[in-house]
């Protein structure tokens, strides 16, 4: 379904998207739409026709899209870490921490990327182990200090 303000419209989308749980929708600078679900991978919609992008992507859970200063899509996936999409290709590459930064914890992103948020030229990433944020080619845990209670 399509809503432009006043009308619902029907898509035709790939049987494989229509059974799909949806987890996350993006609109990057093209204008393009990405899906990500739990089982499929991903789509992308560019407004008349749905593709499957799933080309070197790790795996098909994708949990939370957002693009970069220089319009490199990233995915959160759970269980295969931050998948890439340079701008100017349509070919997925995997990152983890490791491959940014040594960290002297052994847990590596991979594991379990729920949510990405990109601030000015900074791209913050949720785990189930912390905090992390990237920015000028590396990446660094964020430690969040509890505050007390008066």
């Amino acid at each position: 379904m399509r809503f432009d303000g006043k009308h619902f419209d029907s898509m035709d989308a790939p049987e494989n998207l229509e059974t799909a749980n949806v987890r996350c929708l993006f609109e990057d600078h093209k204008g393009l739409i990405w899906a990500g679900t739990a089982d499929q991978g991903v789509f992308c919609f560019d407004g008349k026709t749905w593709r499957m992008m799933n080309n070197g992507l790790p795996v098909l859970h994708v949990r939370s899209f957002t693009e970069d200063h220089k319009g490199n899509l990233w995915a959160a996936t759970l269980g295969g870490g931050i998948a890439l999409m340079d701008s100017t290709a349509r070919d997925w590459s995997v990152k983890t921490i490791r491959q940014w930064k040594a960290l002297d914890d052994p847990f590596m992103l991979g594991s379990s990327v729920r949510c990405l948020l990109r601030d000015e030229n900074k791209i913050w990433m949720g785990s189930d182990d912390g905090l992390y944020c990237y920015e000028s080619g590396a990446i660094e845990k964020v430690m969040l200090e509890p505050q007390l209670q008066d």
